[in-house]
Parts: C-alpha cells; structure tokens; sequence
C-alpha cells in the first residue's frame, strides 16, 4: 500500500462535527469546540455520547486535537485536501503503510468503522465556518 503525503497540520482552530451513524440512523450528531478529544461512549466524561445499547463505554478517538488513534478501529477512512490524500484500509493496513496509532491529525475528515454497522463521522469545519448543525452537511467541504 503506498500511502500518500499528507501536507498539512493538525486542524487547529477548527471546530470539529462528529455524527455517529448506528444500524443506518445518525443517533448523535454534535459540534465540539476547537482541540477538542473525540471520546465515544456512554460514560459521563465522554464528549460524544451514544446510546448504551451500543455497547461502547469509552473509547478513544481523537486526542486535544492533535493525535487520531486508529488500532480499535476496523475500518478507516482519512480525507485530506485534494483527492491525492485520501487513505483507506484497515488499521493494519496502514500500519505496514506508515500510519501508526497514535498518527498526527492532518486530515480534515474521517470515515471510521468501530464495528459493522457502526461508523463514526469526522469533520473538521473550515476556519470561520457558521458551528450550527446544518441538515446534509456531511457530503460537503
């Protein structure tokens, strides 16, 4: 797997968009402010919540903005600027391609399968960009 160069810096200053799609309905969708650690689950402390029945007390994504932790995943999906910097595989995969877990955000969006049927939703929003949530916002930028 040859993996492109990904140009760029972690998104600082960019509010973040998380949607958490679960047997083919969003069951969380929020915004969370710049820096800001994706941390899934059903605990207190996590910043994106989802239901119980999903059976994720506590899991890891994104840390203060900066490192993306990709091992517990089982599918990924990472969107850079242009076409050229889109990665995809397993977290294997990309780790024989140079991707370790943690690896340096530098990319703006992220597909990422925690199990089938369940994917979380990665967005980093322009800079300056409105933080409302906007219907059919995923697609776009």
């Amino acid at each position: 797997m040859n993996l492109p160069e990904v140009k760029g810096s972690p998104p600082i200053g960019r509010y973040v968009r998380v949607g958490v799609c679960a047997g083919g309905e969003i069951v969380t969708d929020v915004i969370l402010p710049p820096e800001s650690s994706v941390i899934l689950g059903s605990h207190i402390d996590c910043t994106v919540l989802v239901p119980e029945r999903l059976g994720i007390e506590r899991l890891l994504i994104i840390e203060a903005g900066r490192q993306l932790y990709i091992a517990q995943l089982q599918r990924v999906i990472l969107m850079g600027d242009g076409p050229e910097d889109h990665i995809r595989g397993t977290p294997d995969e990309l780790w024989a391609g140079g991707v370790a877990s943690p690896a340096v955000l530098r990319w703006r969006r992220m597909n990422l399968t925690v199990a089938p049927s369940f994917s979380v939703f990665v967005k980093y929003l322009p800079l300056g960009e409105s933080v409302d949530l906007k219907v059919g916002g995923w697609a776009a930028g």
